[in-house]
């Protein structure tokens, strides 16, 4: 998951976000106009919250975000920001996720990371998420059960998080440099209050064991040009709350909130200055809107910004989604 200085670093201008997404729209409204079959109100889902249930098979689901992000600061062990050099980014990203039968399914997250600050950029990839996923029940209309789904998930540190530059002030860093092996329980309810306006309730909490990390340099975690070591990064947690409305038959309002909690970590040197690793909480929400096109393709856009934090990034973005379903 997200953690440290990393975080959410993702440059370019905002309105090249909103340029090609504007494209992109009218392509779509195109689609819609010359459609002539009506399908039934259907919600698209959100931007980070897990998945509760397993995709049909043979019917995988791609999903692709373009992210803008502004990270401007730190949030102190007093939960105070402390205003740092601003790096701009720009993160595409796919979501893949397909379903082996109606009990099993997998997800692959992947994106490369463009980071500017003062001048000096960089792209490079971040870390990738995998995930297997297992139904235990699915949503009975008139019944208290609800989707529930149990979800093993494993980063694998593609991004770069060590033998930084001292000039790009951070920019070239996109990863955490350890493998994170963690399990989360995900459910989702829904609520049809009329025929045009639908509720749907999810929610999700997860535990993660990050991997040590042997770090050389100047990394995402501190230190300088000649540190050697190995940071034991702290187990942590992560929760989700989401919640979305049908506005219409097409078009959605949503909203996600997601916690993180950390432990302390250690580090231990070979060379080079200590490096702290505190323990640390973040809270972000993320209001979005929804709109469909048909049955198997619709979009989604919204923002991401930080409300409060202990030695964790600060932040605000905007992004952008188009869904398939095969």
């Amino acid at each position: 998951m997200y953690k440290f200085i990393y975080q959410i670093r993702i440059p370019m201008t905002f309105f090249f976000v909103f340029a090609q997404f504007s494209v992109f729209s009218n392509g779509l409204n195109h689609i819609q106009n010359t459609s002539r079959q009506e399908y039934k109100q259907w919600f698209t889902g959100p931007i980070i919250t897990p998945n509760p249930t397993t995709v049909p098979p043979g019917h995988p689901g791609l999903e692709l975000d373009l992210i803008a992000t502004k990270n401007y600061g730190f949030y102190d062990s007093q939960g105070k920001v402390n205003r740092t050099p601003t790096i701009w980014g720009i993160q595409p990203l796919f979501d893949f996720q397909v379903g082996f039968n109606r009990i099993l399914g997998a997800e692959l997250i992947g994106s490369m990371v463009t980071n500017s600050c003062k001048g000096e950029s960089s792209t490079r990839l971040a870390d990738s998420i995998f995930r297997l996923g297992f139904q235990v029940s699915i949503d009975k209309e008139g019944s208290w059960i609800p989707d529930f789904r149990i979800l093993l998930q494993e980063t694998f540190p593609t991004g770069k998080y060590q033998k930084l530059s001292l000039k790009k002030r951070g920019a070239d860093s996109t990863g955490q440099g350890s493998f994170q092996t963690g399990v989360q329980c995900v459910f989702q309810k829904a609520f049809c209050m009329n025929k045009s306006h639908s509720f749907r309730l999810r929610g999700s909490i997860g535990y993660f064991v990050p991997s040590a990390v042997v770090v050389k340099g100047l990394n995402c975690y501190g230190g300088d040009t000649n540190t050697k070591g190995t940071i034991y990064l702290g187990n942590y947690y992560t929760g989700f709350l989401y919640g979305e409305y049908a506005l219409s038959r097409t078009w959605a309002f949503a909203c996600e909130l997601n916690y993180q909690q950390g432990e302390n970590g250690k580090f231990t040197k070979m060379r080079g200055p200590k490096i702290q690793v505190p323990s640390f909480n973040q809270l972000s929400v993320l209001p979005e809107i929804q709109h469909t096109y048909s049955e198997n393709l619709g979009i989604i856009f919204g923002g991401w910004f930080t409300v409060s934090g202990r030695n964790s990034s600060a932040f605000g973005k905007i992004f952008g989604a188009v869904l398939f379903l095969f």
